[in-house]
Order: C-alpha cells, then structure tokens, then sequence
C-alpha cells in the first residue's frame, strides 16, 4: 500500500529545556480504519535559542501534503491524537499559573475531499483553576473555520465561518454524541449552538455524557441549558451535584443560589445547599 509522508516543523521559542527523546504516536487520521504514526522529534538549537520539533506524520494512503511551520510565542506546544478517528490536536496552552495561565489549541479533521488533515476548529480561553478546583475552563471561544487550512498554514489566512453552519439531520448528530464521550471541544461547539430549539436534545447529550463519566462536557452542556432556562432545576441540580463531586463549592454554589432566586430550590437541594454552607 502506498504511503504518505509529510514533515513539519515546529518552532518554538523558550528559554526551558525540552526532552529530546522522540515520541511515536498510533492513530487513524485518514479514516481507513488503519493506524497512521505520528512522530515527535524534538530538536535543541542550544541553549537561550529557538527550538525545532520535527513531525513526521506517515499516513496509509493519500496524496503528498505541503509541510509547514507551526509558531509558539509562549513556547508551549504539543500535539495529541483527538477522542476519535480523524483527528489532530494541536495545543499551545499555558497551564503553569493562574495569571499566566491560556487555553488556546486547535483541532483539525480529516478532510475526505480534501484528502488532507483541515482546521475544523480553534478553542481559546481559561483554563480551570485547578488550585480552587474548578471544573470548566471560562471565558471560552471557540471558532469553526470554512476553508481547509492545513497543518502548518499561517494563521492569518484563516476563514472564520461568519455564524455556525446548520445541523440538518438533527437526529443524526444527537444519537452520534449519545454513543461515545465527547471531547471538550464538542461540548463548547453544542454549547454555541445552544437554542430553544435544541435545547432537550442537548439536555440528553448532557445527561448521558453525565452518566458514562464525562463530568466536564456534561457541565458545559447544562450551563448551556441554564443560561436559556434557570428554572430549569433538573439540569440546574445535575449541573450542582457535578461540582460539587469535583470539590467545586463556589460555583456548585452559585447554582443554588441561581435555583433560590427562580423559585425553584427543593428541600433537598436546599439541604445540599447548606451542607455546603452556601448562603442564599
């Protein structure tokens, strides 16, 4: 079977040190059911100078990709395979402090038409503090590209799809997310696209990302819902009970606080509230 080759280097400046022992990663990112390697090579300059890490991805089938160059100003940068086939993650994130602190990576897919791994998304934000044991990173953007920008492609040449496009079989999308864990980024996409319209259909994605043990994209999903219905105390208590068991006391909190303001704090959830020593 032929093989498709592509190498790309990532430049990153940093003063810190970085292991120079090279990773090899299995996943399908063609979608032909076969693993492709996705090797991590990383390259010391010297000391207080630039750093290269050179990747390798070898995929299974396919035409040549151009290779490109990827740039970190904050010297952080890894690259992951996604939650399912298809997908690259390429993350910059700075997760050392609260002051310093950036979530910022991008996720790409595989690109049948294209024959060739797209940007499909670029999530920006903060990430949870995880010192006050916070769940759910804040300030979060996420953008959903048009145009297929490759792996390595300059930033500024990236479309950024004006609104997000339309789910049009609807039923589809809902029993896909309903038969795996759906990765953080999906959770934000859905939380975006929150309607009345969608909202019963995200609220049984949010329950059964809940019940198989996927807290943090549950979490997201029900804020979504909170924001369109505070009254909502099914999804208001099931949003509490999540941060509560992650030791999120402020913001499991601040949902019960939301509950007493709309009328709708039971005499359990109130019990809750004052085990917690919530002040409502």
């Amino acid at each position: 079977m032929k093989k498709q080759i592509f190498c790309l280097l990532i430049l990153v400046s940093s003063l810190t040190e970085i292991n120079l022992h090279a990773t090899t990663l299995r996943h399908d990112l063609d979608l032909d059911g076969i693993p492709d390697i996705i090797d991590l090579s990383p390259l010391k300059i010297g000391k207080d100078q630039a750093s290269k890490q050179k990747i390798s991805i070898i995929l299974s089938r396919g035409k040549n990709n151009t290779p490109g160059i990827l740039e970190s100003e904050s010297g952080n940068i890894d690259v992951y395979p996604g939650t399912s086939a298809g997908e690259l993650i390429i993350d910059y994130s700075v997760r050392s402090s609260r002051d310093s602190s950036e979530l910022n990576y991008d996720v790409y897919q595989w690109s049948k038409m294209n024959e060739t791994l797209c940007l499909h998304a670029s999530v920006t934000g903060t990430p949870p503090n995880q010192l006050e044991n916070e769940l759910l990173p804040t300030d979060v953007k996420i953008r959903l590209f048009e145009d297929c920008s490759r792996v390595g492609a300059v930033p500024s040449r990236r479309i950024v799809m004006k609104s997000l496009p339309r789910l049009d079989d609807q039923k589809s999308w809902v029993a896909n997310y309903m038969k795996r864990k759906i990765p953080e980024w999906i959770a934000l996409e859905l939380s975006a696209r929150m309607s009345a319209p969608l909202m019963e259909d995200i609220k049984k994605i949010a329950n059964y990302q809940a019940n198989i043990g996927n807290p943090a994209g549950a979490a997201i999903l029900y804020r979504s819902v909170i924001k369109i219905n505070p009254k909502d105390s099914q999804v208001a208590s099931s949003l509490a009970h999540i941060y509560n068991e992650s030791g999120d006391i402020k913001n499991a909190c601040a949902v019960y606080i939301l509950l007493s303001k709309e009328g709708e704090l039971d005499k359990d959830n109130k019990d809750h509230a004052a085990e917690m020593g919530c002040s409502h």
